[in-house]
């Protein structure tokens, strides 16, 4: 790496449906694919030659962009419960396998933003969306419990615990040599049509 290099940054969306495209008859088992824990860690161990290699440079590994479904996510899942869910899982993933920060994007309208700041703007979004009011969406509740999880110490690292249940994720927050924290995820979303 050249001595200006501070980052590596990449972008990445959890999986490639498009939202004008899709009918809404495949929304559930889009939720179920988005909380898959094994689709998490295939999405997300693609990166971990990039990250070793940005240690060993002393340079931070950045996801710069990402989020749910490309295309300002899918209406009924990025902007559902399974979304928050995801946003936890992914984020202790990845911050379990090096990544240094993750920033998710955001827009006005976006199905996965974290909150909708302005009155009947939308793109992309449902009919009860277009018609609400300012309002915060799942992925905010997902970015607080993260939070939580990590804890203000500044020092916190995160290791994923093995399970053999394909839905359940487990990860022990440490400050030090003090285990802290733990969190348990069902990613079993609930898709009732």
């Amino acid at each position: 790496m050249g001595p200006s290099v501070n980052a590596i940054s990449e972008h990445h969306y959890q999986t490639n449906v498009d939202a004008t495209t899709s009918p809404a008859a495949f929304w559930p088992s889009y939720a179920t694919q988005l909380t898959t824990k094994s689709n998490i860690r295939g999405n997300l161990s693609r990166f971990s030659a990039s990250v070793l290699d940005a240690q060993k440079s002393g340079i931070s590994f950045v996801l710069g962009e990402t989020n749910t479904f490309f295309g300002h996510g899918q209406p009924g899942v990025s902007n559902s419960a399974a979304a928050a869910l995801w946003l936890v899982d992914y984020s202790l993933q990845a911050a379990s396998i090096g990544v240094d920060c993750v920033y998710f994007h955001q827009g006005i309208g976006y199905n996965y933003s974290a909150f909708e700041p302005l009155n009947n703007i939308g793109i992309n979004v449902t009919d009860y969306e277009a018609s609400a009011k300012r309002h915060v969406l799942p992925e905010y509740y997902g970015m607080l419990a993260v939070a939580d999880t990590i804890g203000t110490s500044g020092n916190a690292f995160i290791n994923e615990l093995w399970t053999d249940n394909s839905n359940l994720a487990a990860y022990q927050i440490w400050e030090g040599d003090q285990s802290k924290r733990l969190m348990l995820i069902n990613e079993v979303p609930w898709t009732a049509v």
